[in-house]
């Protein structure tokens, strides 16, 4: 079932990206300022 990919990163990425907004509904802004610094380095990264 194992199928190497090109870019290991991508499919983490992808995810990441796609769970991004279930987070932010989390009101406590220490999460949410977190939560924005990971996803602007995944997207500098990716």
């Amino acid at each position: 079932m194992d199928i190497p990919r090109a870019n290991g990163k991508s499919e983490f990425c992808h995810s990441a990206i796609f769970l991004l907004p279930v987070f932010c509904f989390i009101n406590e802004k220490r999460i949410k300022l977190t939560l924005l610094s990971l996803y602007a380095l995944l997207q500098n990264s990716c």
